[in-house]
């Protein structure tokens, strides 16, 4: 794989991190809900929360959340 290449699918990778973070932002704004409340009901840290909403850290719990609340599937 080039470097070319790889720097694309990076590019790609935040692009897709970034729709994904926008659309749940604006659900829990509309809904008024915090990332707090979500880490408490989770279990984790609200720094936890924030890093899989923004596509750093792949956690699966926060996704389940997301889809089973906010109706927004990944």
């Amino acid at each position: 794989m080039s470097m070319k290449t790889q720097k694309m699918k990076k590019e790609n990778n935040q692009q897709s991190n970034l729709n994904k973070s926008t659309l749940i932002k604006v659900a829990l704004i509309t809904r008024n809900i915090k990332q707090r409340q979500i880490a408490k009901e989770l279990g984790i840290t609200p720094q936890a929360v924030n890093r899989a909403i923004n596509g750093l850290s792949p956690i699966k719990r926060v996704d389940d959340w997301c889809e089973r609340n906010l109706g927004i599937a990944f």
